[in-house]
């Protein structure tokens, strides 16, 4: 220890101060900016109107969860106003100068700040003066003294008179020394925060009733300790310090106002200096760890750090150095070494791996050698750069290794594995999913295996590949950092270790718009719980937003105190209880699931409901939730099932099921977004559009009625000369060289809408009215919002003939995009026109579905329908004074004694089927 040295012998003399005072404001020994007269955050010259901003107090420490209406600091005389409200032009005591807190709040939310002192033991007031700037007079006053232990004293203030100052006292007996806080805030009343007074806090103050002079002796007694022998840096400063205490300390006559300005200062002056040499300290603590960690290192990245030493010591050795000065060096040397520590750990990886690709092409001749040996000089380098960073050393191994890759590929060996990617991709904005089969090697033969993608056909291992996956009946492997609606390319691949690489079928997925669920949470609970919640749902719309394209869901989360777990509305009214097991992302992802309908909407419970296989309960018939079900689970006879309030599997029902389990979160969140494509209508309007068929934009597509007296059978959907859309009759051969019965069909990723554009004058079909002719065709140079339709996948089979030419197609719902539950849908009228009608989800209403074939499906219907009893004409041997019919009843040959001259067709001879090639 070091010597404590008495040099001032007016600390022995305090008779003349000492004996019990009336009363003294000892504020300034205890409170940093007690009277918010700095840090402006709006100066006088200040205008507009703040309407919501939480802001940092200097010297106080906020205590509040609350993350809205307003915390500030503002100048007295301001013309800027918060929330509305106005600030005095005077402080309480009619001056000008210095500034304010201000407040609002409302929905009973409450704003705390706070100071931590140490009171000796004694009587005190604490004085604090409001302004209410608003019209509302309605709030509870926070101030108060909130101790360490034991009953606190709070202020009992609960209106505060419009456009007035108020001046409120709180009287504080402490019969021991003790720790607390001093508050201010504020709690709001009910409603919004216009309900509520918007005040403004001129000061807080303590006010001691035993001032006796034995806290200012006590503060220069210590500072002489703290001086010691002066020699340490700084000590010069609190010397002077400590001399000017001793004047007021020799001074018999000084007021108790100025010893306790004298015990503020010189413990202002102790702070500064105590701060100082822990600023020397640290400072010194981060040059001997970044020598230590340097040791005799003369590689790559060396040169950095030893400046970063050489310029700290320097500032180090300067006796003047401010403690800013010193901090700002600490941080500059700690920056210097973590940047040293990244290249050292980059520069290991870089060496090992151009070793090890030096190996791989010595004594080689194998394909793309040449290529290979341009990367390994290249890299020989960045080897020598001395000044090479973290990141040119990680990118220069990542071309290295793919350098090594590329070569290893080319000159592969041994048999392919064989793989088979699954049909079913589960997509997200950002991620998708795939499972794989492979089989021909080994596991043990197995270099790797994964997904890979592209957003051009055929991707390779060579485009993006990933072999990260998620463990859930089997592999699930995991493609990330996609672009969101974006059109993707993606397929299994396996490589052998003798790099002899695999591939299966090529899937296109496209990614999903992102969500754009929001949320909020009142933070009614406790510190822990809130802080549980908030992660909580900040979780779950983490995973509604990635895994679904809701948009227009709000999740108004709220702590419910008598909830004994969670529950929510139709809509997103949320309430969580207080038992922490619910207070968790699966619970809140369940609870999201009755948001968006799940146990809450007509569509899944209601008695009639097409989508349940029972009156509201049963598994869910929509085939969307059903494929993405049985990709989660790996099978092939999966189903989503339910109640009138839960689903499952996947539906998190009640803490038990909660595994915390990422893959969990995902099927929960992606089946979801298959209700909504089934039918379920996720936010109150329609249900979620989707890529439900599968196009190429090049390829001709022909549409019919789905409804047997509406053409099924005989007639395609054309566009005619006055641009209306008709179902007219004729044979497959006819439509297929017909460009007025093919559409190109294009899928627009951004907005999940289709669009359909006759082949033959390049119209969009348009929606211009509901009724008749409502949707036709316009001429257009691209599509608008009246030509974007929603299709969707009827749930049942039209079938077709029987067997081997048996033909099983689904039809489509075409859909103008309106927000409610019964947009305007295209149907087919009769003599052959079309109109709209309101949106019917059932099974039954065919007339409102159209298929949508291909060339080639147009040929296979046609022979399905036909049936397998086709016969090969004989063209000189026709039947006698017979009519030949085509396929639709039409007579095209009265009296037939041949065939010759007919078009390629099938047509209806004597009662048989001929078909003419």
């Amino acid at each position: 220890m070091r010597n404590i040295k008495y040099v001032f012998a007016a600390l022995l003399c305090l008779s003349g101060i000492a004996g019990t005072m009336a009363q003294v404001d000892v504020t300034p020994i205890y409170l940093k900016n007690a009277g918010f007269d700095t840090s402006y955050d709006y100066p006088i010259d200040a205008i507009g109107n703040v309407a919501q901003e939480m802001l940092d107090v200097d010297g106080w420490t906020n205590d509040y969860s609350v993350a809205y209406t307003i915390v500030g600091t503002y100048q007295i005389g301001t013309k800027k106003t918060f929330n509305g409200a106005s600030v005095p032009a005077t402080n309480v005591d009619g001056t000008s100068e210095g500034g304010v807190l201000a407040l609002s709040t409302g929905w009973n939310e409450s704003i705390k700040l706070y100071q931590e002192v140490t009171l000796p033991k004694g009587d005190y007031s604490l004085v604090t003066a409001y302004y209410n700037g608003s019209s509302a007079t309605a709030a509870t006053s926070l101030v108060g003294w909130v101790p360490s232990s034991g009953t606190g004293v709070m202020s009992e203030m609960k209106s505060f008179p419009a456009n007035q100052w108020v001046v409120d006292t709180l009287s504080l007996k402490l019969i021991i020394r003790k720790t607390g806080k001093v508050q201010v805030g504020m709690t709001g009343v009910d409603g919004g925060s216009s309900n509520s007074a918007k005040l403004s806090i001129d000061y807080v103050k303590i006010l001691s009733y035993n001032w006796d002079g034995s806290i200012f002796e006590d503060a220069v007694k210590k500072a002489v300790r703290l001086y010691d022998d002066g020699t340490d840096n700084g000590a010069a400063a609190l010397k002077l310090a400590i001399d000017a205490a001793n004047v007021v300390l020799n001074d018999s006559t000084a007021t108790p106002d100025e010893q306790v300005a004298a015990t503020a200062a010189i413990n202002e002056a102790m702070d500064v200096f105590n701060t100082l040499q822990n600023a020397y300290k640290t400072l010194r603590k981060a040059i001997d760890k970044a020598v230590s960690t340097l040791g005799d290192d003369a590689g790559i990245g060396v040169a950095a750090l030893q400046a970063a030493i050489a310029k700290a010591e320097a500032v180090y050795a300067n006796v003047e150095a401010t403690s800013e000065e010193l901090l700002a060096e600490t941080t500059a040397i700690n920056d210097a070494l973590s940047v040293y520590k990244k290249v050292l750990s980059a520069r290991n990886t870089f060496l090992k791996t151009l070793d090890e690709v030096i190996v791989l092409a010595e004594g080689t001749t194998g394909t793309g050698l040449a290529d290979l040996q341009i990367a390994i000089a290249e890299a020989q380098q960045t080897a020598n750069n001395m000044d090479a960073t973290a990141d040119e050393l990680a990118a220069a191994t990542a071309t290295l290794k793919e350098a090594a890759f590329v070569y290893q590929l080319a000159n592969g060996t041994g048999t392919a594995p064989e793989v088979i990617t699954h049909g079913y991709v589960a997509r997200g904005s950002t991620m998708a999913l795939g499972r794989s089969t492979v089989n021909g090697v080994s596991t043990s033969n197995l270099l790797e295996q994964g997904f890979c993608w592209s957003t051009s056909p055929n991707p390779t291992v060579l485009d993006n590949r990933s072999s990260k996956y998620h463990t859930q009946n089997g592999q699930i492997y995991l493609m990330e950092n996609l672009e969101p609606s974006t059109i993707y390319y993606v397929r299994a691949y396996a490589i052998s270790k003798s790099y002899a690489v695999g591939y299966g079928e090529v899937v296109k997925v496209i990614t999903l718009p992102a969500g754009k669920v929001i949320w909020s949470y009142d933070n009614g609970a406790d510190a822990a719980a809130n802080a549980r919640i908030n992660a909580a749902v900040e979780d779950a719309v983490y995973y509604m937003n990635t895994w679904t394209s809701i948009n227009g869901l709000h999740a108004n989360v709220h702590y419910g105190s008598g909830t004994p777990t969670a529950d929510c509305s139709y809509g997103g009214w949320m309430r969580v209880g207080p038992n922490a097991s619910y207070q968790r992302t699966g619970t809140i992802l369940h609870e999201l699931g009755h948001a968006i309908g799940v146990g809450t909407h007509s569509v899944w419970n209601g008695g009639s409901t097409p989508m349940r296989e029972g009156s509201g309960s049963g598994y869910w018939t929509g085939e969307r939730a059903t494929a993405a079900v049985r990709f989660f689970d790996n099978s092939t006879t999966s189903r989503l099932n339910g109640d009138g309030t839960h689903m499952w599997p996947y539906g998190v029902n009640g803490a038990h099921e909660d595994t915390g389990s990422a893959m969990l979160y995902i099927s929960n969140a992606a089946i979801y977004q298959a209700l909504g494509e089934d039918g379920l209508p996720p936010t109150g309007g329609f249900c979620t559009p989707a890529y439900v068929f599968e196009q190429e934009d090049t390829i001709k597509y022909y549409i019919k009625s789905e409804h047997q007296n509406y053409g099924l059978y005989t007639s395609y959907l054309v566009q005619n000369e006055k641009g209306h859309l008709v179902w007219q009759t004729l044979t497959a051969s006819e439509a297929l060289a017909n460009e007025n019965a093919a559409w190109y069909i294009t899928f627009n990723p951004v907005n999940c809408y289709y669009q359909l554009r006759n082949a033959a004058t390049g119209a969009y079909m348009t929606y211009a009215a509901t009724g008749a002719n409502g949707i036709r065709t316009a001429a257009k140079a691209e599509a608008g919002a009246n030509e974007n339709f929603h299709l969707m996948r009827s749930r049942i089979d039209v079938k077709i003939g029987s067997g081997n030419d048996a033909m099983n197609v689904r039809g489509y719902w075409i859909i103008h995009p309106e927000n409610k539950s019964n947009p305007a849908t295209l149907v087919a009228a009769s003599n052959g026109a079309v109109s709209t009608a309101s949106f019917n989800l059932g099974n039954n209403v065919a007339i409102q579905r159209w298929l949508l074939l291909s060339g080639d499906e147009v040929t296979q219907f046609e022979g399905a329908y036909l049936g397998t009893d086709i016969e090969d004409p004989v063209m000189d041997e026709a039947p006698k004074c017979v009519h030949v019919y085509n396929i639709t009843g039409v007579c095209v040959r009265e009296n037939a004694t041949t065939l010759e001259g007919l078009p390629a067709g099938i047509y209806i001879v004597g009662g048989r089927k001929v078909l003419i090639p």
